[in-house]
């Protein structure tokens, strides 16, 4: 699903740079998922750099078109951070790729032991 997600991307962008700019908020999975990015879309032609920044920063710095790609970003969990960026139409989700998971709170069980 990255390659999807990173095809239409670089359409968009085709025509317009040869340097795709990526940002992501520093979480070490997507540090991973950042360089196989880089990695595609030399293959495709194109330069690519990561900033890590913050959620805010990011979707800003995506509002300015000062950057092309957000990693990172995890629905329906932070859909109060896009919202309002998606209804002034300045930010646009352009591919899903897992469906039907949720992002549920985690801790051990020993840790919910009273005392």
């Amino acid at each position: 699903m990255l390659v999807a997600s990173l095809t239409t991307a670089t359409i968009s962008v085709a025509n317009e740079c040869q340097t795709v700019q990526l940002a992501e908020p520093g979480w070490t999975d997507l540090a991973f998922t950042s360089g196989v990015a880089q990695v595609l879309l030399k293959g495709l032609g194109y330069e690519a750099s990561v900033d890590i920044l913050g959620m805010s920063v990011m979707l800003e710095a995506m509002k300015n078109k000062d950057i092309d790609v957000m990693m990172g970003y995890w629905d329906p969990a932070m859909d109060t951070y896009i919202k309002s960026y998606i209804d002034e139409g300045s930010i646009e989700k352009v591919a899903v790729n897992l469906e039907g998971l949720s992002t549920p709170m985690l801790c051990l069980s020993m840790s919910m032991m009273p005392g």
